[in-house]
């Protein structure tokens, strides 16, 4: 076939056939370029819409990525400090369990070299690639750079915390890939990138974190459950009997009873959890 991503890959003549005369149509027909062109723009226009303008979003979103970094093991507060440090430019040096030290600067090289920061999630693409949405409108851009602001402080915490346990820039990035995700059209098959994302939005931000979910219960029941524990222990005991008179919409969304006021209960709800 000539499908490119189908090299060296054997098939059936009247299935070549069929293959190459669906490829032509999908990358060489002017029409078809031209519709898929402004469909992508139009597709990105709608997430940043729905996602960047809300500072609710960016909360949530916050909340998640260090839910996720919580499953990889970051807990010390700290690294976060150290992470808006090197992300801000200033001057340090982190140590490593083998004695290694590392300064800021280099750090800061190796996320940008191997594509481990500056990925605003919320488009499900890197950055560069949305930029025809705001081109040199700056307003329009501001929620990307809000969401880069924020994705860069999620992820250089991991990054650092891999880094001190010993592991190679290379296996750290793979480890902040595995738990914040990788937005560059490098990370998927030819399919993903030409059909699923136009289907599916926010597809990329899905393949990864609900099979990472899924495994991560297997793997540390645990956390979880202290996670459980620990929205009991905040909500009260009358918090069961109330629940059940929610919306069915919040009681979804792990809902929090945080008091009482004026008589009437305080529920906390969609609070971002991946």
């Amino acid at each position: 076939s000539r499908v490119t991503q189908l090299k060296c890959v054997m098939f059936p003549v009247p299935i070549v056939r069929h293959l190459d005369e669906t490829y032509k149509f999908l990358t060489n027909d002017e029409a078809t370029k031209g519709f898929l062109h402004v469909y992508d723009k139009v597709l990105a226009f709608w997430k940043g819409s729905v996602t960047g303008w809300f500072p609710s979003f960016h909360t949530r979103n916050f909340v998640g990525g260090v839910f996720n970094n919580f499953l990889a093991g970051v807990k010390d507060p700290q690294l976060y400090k150290i992470a808006d440090d090197v992300a801000s430019g200033k001057k340090g040096i982190i140590t490593t369990k083998l004695g290694t030290k590392i300064d800021y600067g280099s750090l800061l090289e190796e996320t940008n070299k191997l594509g481990a920061i500056n990925q605003p999630g919320y488009l499900d693409v890197m950055r560069g690639v949305e930029d025809d949405i705001g081109g040199k409108m700056r307003v329009l851009n501001m929620p990307r750079q809000i969401m880069e602001y924020t994705e860069n402080r999620l992820r250089l915490p991991l990054y650092i915390h891999r880094r001190i346990l010993g592991d190679t820039a290379e296996e750290a990035a793979a480890w902040t890939f595995k738990f914040q995700f990788d937005y560059a059209p490098e990370a998927l098959t030819g399919f993903e990138r030409n059909v699923a994302r136009r289907l599916i939005p926010f597809y990329r931000w899905s393949r990864g974190n609900i099979p990472l979910q899924l495994e991560q219960i297997v793997k540390q029941p645990g956390k979880y459950g202290a996670f459980s524990k620990a929205i009991s222990s905040i909500s009260g005991k009358d918090a069961e009997q109330e629940k059940e008179i929610l919306p069915r919409y919040m009681r979804e969304n792990l809902p929090i009873r945080l008091s009482t006021k004026d008589g009437f209960s305080q529920w906390i709800t969609d609070i971002g959890l991946p």
